[in-house]
Order: structure tokens, then C-alpha cells, then sequence
């Protein structure tokens, strides 16, 4: 069976939810990266039992489908080399239980933590992207944001997930080993419907300091000390050709921390605006420039983060990024991309990792170490064994 006959079999049960006009096919055509595919059509179900009949329809006819949240993968996951994508923004549901809250995995962050604000709550795993990263998208790959240092990975926040496997079977996933080992897996295994995470109250208590330095020895320093201090939530920083570009002067490295300590900052958490006014807003800055490709290396150690900061310094690329976590958010130009896999090759020769947040997808699944590799593939045949879901590379 073809594509075409595949969709008329699901517009007989369910002929609101197919979509195939030139936009939809356009945006679901590629994401936030440059990785651009094929999309037949566009299938946006609104129960469980829609995803649940339409993946076995698939699994009969062997019809791939690509799962799709906010669109914000910066590698491709969610775009389709070719053939149907199915698209979970109408799971939007939102239900605020005590200190926990179920939520459909269309659920946009920032959306989740306006309605927690009114319990005087919060959903602490911060990606700049909030306005757009929706929770199932976040799972899928394990973000983590600007707040790591503290409250960490998305995984750590997670206590159910709901999924529909490539058998269209439902399973419900309450086991903390299983959902973390399933996070991260880039919507490979199966399709997240549903999740219960965890929220805290909302700190009143925070401050800020912004420092700037001269000199990346001296911006390494100050990270030393900082990153392990209890206190510490953040660490962002901005290179000197990320503040020229902002038009912040002086041109230097910044460094932009939050305490969970209203003594210990200069700035105090009423004043936020204008800490997070130049950070969040830099993606959108850097894009308008130009430099169009993202990517997110990731380092441990203090050494490689020097060493890090150095190469990008010698190339005169743009970054910033979280980097008392370790994650770096470099941006090259569109006509970069051999200098992008040199900075690439470069993370993995000085033992760190090519991916921090943002996952392998199809733009840096050949960079994926085998052992990463071999435990993809094991869930995918747990839980996909026909192949349904898009593969790793």
C-alpha cells in the first residue's frame, strides 16, 4: 500500500485530522535546523485512540511516520525524509495536581509554566526556546537549559509517561531507570502522549550578577569557582562577537549568573528583565546576522572548556551557551559547514561529546558513539520492531 491509499484508509475514520495543503506540508518539511525532507501529509490527531489506530495502520502497510512537536529540533529529528508526519500539538492538556502535573505532550513550556504560575509554581527545565519547546519534544531529547546546574535534565523531572509503541499498543511507563533510559531516544521508539513531572514553588528569592572578563582565562576562573557552589543555578555566558552583535558594550565576555540567594546578586530577581532580555533574545539576533547553523558540543572538564572557548576564538565564531553545565551554543554561517564538522571533529579528539541538549537527529547521527548507538537500537526493538518510527543514521 502507498502513501495515498494509506491516507484514504485513515480519512474513512477520521477525516478532520489529515491535512495536506502546500503550508502544512511546507512547515513540516523541516524544523529549526536546515535539515529539509519530504512530507506527504500531515496527521494531527486529538485522542489517544486516533494515534493508537493510526500507527497500526502503519505497522500493516509499512508507512513510516515521523513524530513532531514544536518543530524546534535543531538536527532534523522531526523532519521526514519522505511520507507522513504526525503531529502532537493538539495534546495540549494541562492538569496542576499538588506539586505534580499531567500534561499532553503538545504542551508548550511556556504555556505550562503561565498556567503553574497561577498555583504559584514552576516547571524549572529552562530551554531558550520555551516560547516553542513543547514538553513531549523536551523528553525526547532529554533537554536540559539554562538552569542545569541545578535542577538538570528533563529526565530528572519526569515521573509517567504515556506512548503509543510501533505496535500501536498504549504503555504506561512508571519505573525512574525506564523513563530516564527512554529519554533522549528522538522519537524513535514510540509516540509520547502523555507525561506527569514534577514542579517547584516558584523562588521569590533569586538575584543576579553580570561580570565581564577580558580574557577567556579569566571568564575560566570564574567558572571554576562558581560551578559547584550550591548556590549557583545558572551560568550563561556571551562570547565578545555575541555582545557586538547585541550591541552591548563593552564587548567582552559575559557572564551572566542566578543565585538561589537574594543577598548574593546585584541584580534582584524584580530586575530580571534586563539579565534575560540579551540572553534569550540572541538566537533571533544571531539568525537576523546570518549565522543560521546551531549547535550544541558538550564538555565536562575545565580543560576542554578552555580549550573550547580558544577554537572558537581562533575562528572568530559567535557562541554562547550554558556553560557552567558544559554546553556550548556555537552559530556558524550557511556557507560554514566544513568549519562546523572541523569544530565537530574537534569536541570529539579533545574527549567531549558533539551533542549536549539537542540530540544526534540526521544531521550528527555518524558522530553517534557505538555504544550510544547499540542501546538505540535495543529500545527501538523492544518497543518499534517493525521499523514504524524513524531510525538513528
Amino acid at each position: 500500500m502507498n502513501d495515498s491509499s494509506f491516507l484514504e484508509k485513515v480519512k474513512d475514520r477520521y477525516p478532520q485530522i489529515v491535512f495536506e495543503g502546500p503550508s502544512d506540508l511546507d512547515i513540516c518539511s523541516t524544523d529549526f535546523s536546515v535539515v529539509s525532507g519530504q512530507c506527504d501529509a500531515v496527521i494531527i490527531p486529538t485522542e489517544l485512540r486516533q494515534v493508537s489506530e493510526v500507527v497500526k495502520l502503519a505497522n500493516e502497510v509499512e508507512i513510516l511516520l515521523t513524530v513532531r512537536g514544536g518543530g524546534t529540533s535543531m538536527t532534523g529529528a522531526s523532519v521526514p525524509t519522505t511520507g507522513i508526519v504526525l503531529d502532537l500539538s493538539a495534546f495540549d492538556f494541562i492538569k496542576l495536581t499538588g506539586s505534580s502535573v499531567e500534561v499532553g505532550s503538545g504542551v508548550i513550556l511556556s504555556e505550562l509554566n503561565d498556567c503553574l504560575a497561577l498555583s504559584d509554581r514552576f516547571f524549572p527545565v529552562t530551554p531558550a526556546s520555551l516560547m516553542a519547546a513543547t514538553i513531549g519534544g523536551m523528553y525526547s531529547t532529554n533537554a536540559i537549559g539554562m538552569r542545569g546546574m541545578r535542577y538538570g535534565r528533563m529526565s530528572d523531572w519526569v515521573r509517567e509517561i504515556e506512548f503509543v509503541d510501533g505496535t500501536g499498543k498504549t504503555r504506561v511507563i512508571d519505573d525512574d531507570d525506564e523513563i530516564k533510559r527512554l529519554s533522549g531516544k528522538e522519537g524513535t521508539f514510540g509516540i509520547v502522549t502523555r507525561l506527569i513531572l514534577d514542579t517547584i514553588k516558584i523562588n521569590k528569592d533569586i538575584s543576579y550578577d553580570i561580570l565581564e572578563f577580558d580574557s577567556i582565562v579569566e571568564l575560566i576562573s570564574k567558572i571554576s569557582e562558581l560551578q559547584d557552589d550550591k548556590n549557583v543555578a545558572m551560568l550563561e555566558f556571551m562570547c565578545p562577537i555575541c555582545c557586538e552583535y547585541s550591541k552591548i558594550s563593552p564587548s567582552n565576555y559575559r557572564l551572566i549568573i542566578e543565585y538561589s540567594d537574594y543577598s548574593r546578586g546585584s541584580v534582584k530577581a524584580i530586575e530580571k528583565g534586563k539579565v534575560w532580555k540579551s540572553r534569550v533574545g540572541l538566537g533571533s539576533v544571531l539568525t537576523a546576522a546570518g549565522f543560521m547553523l546551531l549547535d550544541d558540543p558538550y564538555v565536562t572538564k575545565i580543560d576542554q572548556k578552555e580549550n573550547l572557548l580558544n577554537w572558537f576564538r581562533k575562528h572568530k565564531i559567535p557562541v554562547f551557551g550554558h556553560i557552567g553545565y558544559g554546553i556550548f551554543h556555537p552559530r556558524f554561517r550557511t556557507d560554514q559547514e566544513d568549519l562546523l564538522r572541523e569544530m565537530l571533529d574537534f569536541v570529539v579528539k579533545i574527549g567531549g561529546n558533539v551533542t549536549g541538549e539537542h540530540g544526534y537527529g540526521t544531521a550528527k547521527s555518524e558522530y553517534m558513539p557505538e555504544d550510544v548507538r547499540a542501546e538505540f537500537i535495543k529500545i527501538k526493538k523492544k518497543y518499534d520492531p517493525d521499523g514504524v518510527f524513524r531510525s538513528i543514521g
